[in-house]
């Protein structure tokens, strides 16, 4: 992934000589959801039956805080999962893949025996600059919408029963169910730790939250949006949905407010004027959650739970009866084509903000 939101006073990794992996010495951060125990049956608890506690740490510190906390031996993918940190975000390459400069000449992958089989199209350098300056500066604009279309089809989903959740659903599935309760309960800081018990010393970072953050408050939702949320239960570890965000975007440049009454998310930029190196978040991100409206049968008129699941199933690539992204992955020679960013049925939450 290239970057595609640069502020004052960031820094990204370089290669150190001490280590192969300077990632191994940042500080990121896992929220672990767990199932509340509820001693009433009528409940009116705000944290709707769920537990958040957010762990902070390097890597080999994450995994050791998460085993000791749940008492298990492993963590199973979570494992992976923490050491390919940071997370990248929205997998673009289906629709806009980076240019490539290598090609193979006259084999296929399997035969390649040596480098010299490679060979860099040197002699066309100047060409392959101008198609890397076509592919950044329309990027950006891309990804940002593709991440709102992902945003409105995660939301238009919790408005589906769990029996019609597809396997390539961006929540997980079996846990559709606490990801509205993320949602609904998202204007709320963790349960664990309290923000005035956050005692990291060392916690101006750029891949973590802290409690002097605008975000912290809604931590929940944007390690959620960067798939650093998992639910536990029954000694495993389970991802809630997929990363939308990369790490750094949900640490530095968001603030997540959950609004019930609009249909639709706004995006403000947060004044830090005059204010000498300003930290994020630089925005604040109203996501609409409405309550779900009166869904009627294919007869009648109004939004069918047909139209629901053909908008959150619809792919990023495809014909335009399937509501894609995108009929054809992008090229230097025809650009890309946007189809779909918003949903074309009613009531349904548009969330083309990111």
């Amino acid at each position: 992934m290239i970057p595609v939101s640069l502020v004052n006073h960031q820094q990204f990794f370089g290669h150190s000589s001490k280590s192969s992996d300077p990632r191994q010495y940042a500080l990121y951060q896992i929220l672990i959801v767990t199932e509340e125990e509820i001693k009433e049956a009528n409940s009116t608890s705000p944290n709707l039956g769920l537990k958040t506690r957010v762990f902070t740490g390097t890597q080999e510190e994450l995994k050791k805080e998460i085993k000791e906390a749940y008492k298990v031996n492993g963590l199973g993918e979570l494992d992976k999962q923490i050491e390919d940190l940071p997370n990248d975000g929205l997998n673009m390459d289906d629709v806009m893949p980076l240019p490539s400069q290598i090609e193979i000449q006259n084999t296929s992958q399997t035969d390649i025996q040596n480098i010299s089989q490679i060979k860099i199209k040197i002699d066309n350098k100047s060409e392959y600059e101008r198609d890397m300056s076509l592919f950044i500066n329309q990027y950006s604009t891309v990804r940002r919408l593709l991440q709102g279309r992902k945003l409105s089809q995660l939301i238009a989903s919790t408005w589906l029963e769990d029996d019609n959740q597809q396997e390539d659903s961006i929540i997980t599935k079996g846990c559709k169910d606490h990801v509205k309760k993320l949602l609904l309960r998202g204007n709320r800081g963790p349960d664990e730790p309290k923000a005035q018990d956050f005692d990291r010393k060392d916690y101006r970072d750029q891949m973590i939250i802290a409690p002097d953050q605008a975000n912290w408050q809604n931590i929940s939702l944007n390690l959620l949006f960067c798939g650093q949320a998992y639910f536990f239960k029954g000694k495993k570890f389970e991802r809630l949905c997929e990363p939308l965000l990369s790490t750094y975007e949900a640490s530095q440049l968001y603030a997540f407010e959950v609004v019930w009454n609009n249909f639709a998310a706004i995006l403000e930029e947060k004044s830090q004027s005059g204010i000498v190196n300003p930290r994020g978040p630089y925005y604040t991100v109203s996501l609409p959650y409405p309550p779900c409206p009166n869904i009627v049968n294919d007869s009648e008129v109004g939004l069918t739970e047909n139209m629901i699941e053909k908008w959150v199933t619809a792919q990023d690539v495809g014909p335009d009866e399937e509501l894609p992204f995108v009929n054809q992955e992008w090229s230097v020679e025809k650009g890309i084509n946007i189809k779909f960013v918003t949903p074309p049925y009613p009531y349904l939450p548009q969330s083309s903000c990111c």
